[in-house]
């Protein structure tokens, strides 16, 4: 649990070995915020009342310039829930040659007050899923 914190959880051009996942994140400004090229999957977390966004990833191109386009990340099962300005949202690249895949899938967002989904600053490759319904 992580509670009150600018950043609940940051990272900054990492690629976890493991995925940032079942945390329960509330009452922080940011509660997952990750920078750079090589970014950690994100899921299965609870974010309650963050004020800025519950999830916020930028997609950055490499520091030395050099195109990484193996690491696509996913931000999936994650409930986003009251009074964020953005439940999740992705920044993109100026070269769309140099972006990763985002794959959003299965995520629960509620009570943003400006907008649930967040796609924005320029160029991005993404998928955006949600739980099919079955008979």
């Amino acid at each position: 649990m992580i509670e009150g914190a600018v950043g609940g959880i940051v990272t900054d051009n990492i690629r976890l070995f493991n995925p940032i996942e079942n945390n329960y994140l509330f009452g922080n400004a940011w509660g997952i915020y990750e920078f750079g090229p090589r970014l950690t999957d994100i899921r299965n977390n609870l974010c309650f009342y963050q004020d800025q966004a519950a999830i916020e990833v930028w997609l950055c191109p490499d520091p030395n310039g050099v195109p990484d386009m193996s690491h696509d990340v996913k931000i999936e099962h994650n409930t986003c829930d009251s009074y964020q300005y953005c439940g999740i949202t992705v920044h993109g690249v100026k070269d769309p040659n140099e972006v990763p895949t985002v794959y959003l899938l299965n995520n629960i967002v509620s009570g943003s007050s400006w907008y649930g989904l967040n796609l924005v600053d320029g160029a991005m490759d993404f998928s955006v899923k949600g739980i099919e319904p079955t008979d």
